[in-house]
């Protein structure tokens, strides 16, 4: 049996950004993927895109509410349609059931829905990474949030994280949910990460976000695979990390 990685969520993110990160994935897999029943956000026409273009296998659960079809060009390469009234849940249990991953569009202009989603995978022992920031591990609010175990490492580095090791550069390229709770625990009242980022670097003046030169990806020992933007910045610091480390 293959694996089966479900999308879920109607939020965006640039197109290069899904696609490296679907490309990490490949094509070796079974997808369920979301019709929302209304025209999708850019993130998600950008997994249909991506779909279509690698002939990728995947099946389709369609919301019923009769506001729009799914595409005749997206339905005649699936393997089936299935038509549920909640779709999130469907797919969540049905990679549940075959022992699966959960890819989230995090939707940063309905954050308390993408929350939902992501808390309802992981309460069902789902890896929960975001799709829409390079299949970076969901780590939610909360006194004692779960934790997402998609590789080696223990749930105490995710947990006591120092926010001084962390530069502008470093922090705008981690996940938005993990930037907003390092905030909040750090005594902030934030609603956006370009928020947190600035209360975290203690800077309340606008920046220009550093140019990427490329990614990173690194290859666990249990066989996932996570891929990061970098900047100049951060590559120099990479490379002086891995050579004092040799």
């Amino acid at each position: 049996m293959s694996e089966h990685y479900g999308i879920v969520g109607n939020g965006t993110a640039p197109r290069k950004v899904i696609h490296a990160s679907l490309n990490d994935i490949g094509t070796k897999v079974m997808y369920s993927i979301p019709w929302y029943g209304a025209l999708p956000s850019e993130g998600l026409a950008h997994v249909y895109d991506w779909m279509l273009d690698n002939e990728a296998n995947y099946r389709i659960v369609a919301k019923v509410d009769g506001k729009k079809a799914v595409p005749k060009a997206l339905a005649s390469m699936c393997t089936e349609v299935v038509e549920v009234d909640d779709v999130d849940s469907t797919i969540l249990a049905d990679i549940k059931e075959s022992f699966g991953l959960t890819a989230l569009l995090w939707d940063n202009d309905n954050e308390a829905q993408s929350a939902g989603i992501a808390e309802m995978s992981i309460d069902l022992g789902l890896p929960t990474l975001e799709l829409s920031n390079g299949l970076t591990p969901v780590i939610l609010d909360g006194d004692t949030p779960p934790i997402v175990e998609v590789t080696n490492t223990e749930p105490d580095e995710f947990e006591n994280i120092d926010i001084t090791n962390f530069d502008r550069e470093t922090l705008d390229i981690m996940p938005a949910a993990h930037v907003k709770r390092l905030a909040r625990n750090a005594g902030h009242d934030v609603k956006t990460k370009d928020d947190a980022i600035r209360v975290l670097v203690g800077d309340s003046g606008d920046h220009t976000v550093p140019n990427e030169i490329g990614t990173i990806t690194i290859s666990l020992s249990g066989g996932n695979v996570l891929t990061y933007n970098v900047t100049a910045s951060l590559a120099k610091k990479i490379h002086e990390l891995v050579l004092a480390n040799v």
